[in-house]
């Protein structure tokens, strides 16, 4: 029976053979097309999703009104895990601008160079092959390197304790951890991490500054809208000068790709639910 359908099949082919190649073909482009907008759509879907804790992780943002700032005062932060009940952990990630590595004599430029507090390893999954998440960026040396530059610099060896020299920089940094591969669907792609400077509080302008990309991790079931007032009262309560001029937005870690005005990435894009409905 089935070898019957198969050269009957053959037989209709061979009748008009150009109908039937125009026929596979558009049957072929068709299925490719449906595969790769399958593999767009999760990938967007999915995108800074491998984090364990990513339904748990929010960002905070300052919206003044003639522009924003991708943080929250310091001053701020080191008192919320504190006095805001649910708040676990807090963390600041800082992009800089391109590290220039003096390598063997020679001046390396070398993008993905970012400032972080220890905490990171505590709100996000970055996994370490060489090191250890709890100490790796406890002192003002030490350096967490992607597997792209201990490849690079280090011939792929482990380079925990060896040391690195950035222009610019009075000390020597020694590495203390490499990263594991970050996936692609990630705004963050870091090739060096070094330890955040701590936060002064001596005068008024130091206790307001803000010094990079505020990230906090919060206890299960942590209700958005009253994690925002708490955060909102507690400024006041401080005495934040801008309290009248700004105010901080909070939003969920894992929707900023696709639902944030403010979604920022390693590349700069950002991604849009609106687009991916019209699949």
């Amino acid at each position: 029976m089935l070898r019957n359908l198969f050269k009957t099949a053959f037989r209709s082919l061979n009748k008009d053979r150009g109908m039937a190649t125009l026929n596979v073909l558009g049957l072929a482009v068709g299925m490719a097309c449906f595969i790769l907008i399958g593999l767009f759509v999760k990938d967007e879907l999915t995108f800074d999703r491998f984090h364990s804790k990513v339904d748990r992780i929010y960002r905070g943002m300052t919206l003044f009104e003639s522009g924003f700032y991708m943080g929250m005062p310091d001053y701020l932060l080191t008192t919320l895990q504190e006095r805001v009940p649910g708040v676990e952990a807090v963390a600041r990630i800082d992009p800089r601008q391109p590290a220039i590595m003096d390598f063997e004599g020679e001046l390396v430029f070398e993008n993905e160079n970012y400032q972080a507090d220890q905490a990171i390893f505590d709100v996000f999954d970055f996994s370490l092959m060489f090191g250890n998440e709890d100490n790796a960026l406890l002192t003002d040396q030490s350096i967490v390197i992607s597997a792209y530059i201990m490849d690079k610099y280090f011939e792929g060896q482990n380079p925990i304790g060896q040391s690195l020299k950035m222009v610019g920089k009075e000390h020597a940094f020694l590495v203390t951890g490499v990263l594991n591969e970050i996936p692609d669907n990630s705004r963050f792609k870091f090739n060096f991490i070094t330890k955040a400077p701590d936060s002064g509080f001596n005068t008024e302008q130091e206790k307001w500054k803000m010094s990079g990309i505020s990230y906090f991790l919060t206890n299960e079931g942590t209700d958005l809208k009253k994690l925002q007032t708490e955060i909102d009262a507690m400024a006041k309560e401080m005495a934040y000068p801008y309290s009248d001029q700004s105010n901080f937005l909070i939003e969920r870690f894992g929707d900023l790709h696709l639902k944030s005005d403010y979604s920022v990435t390693s590349s700069g894009v950002a991604g849009d639910i609106k687009f991916l409905r019209i699949y």
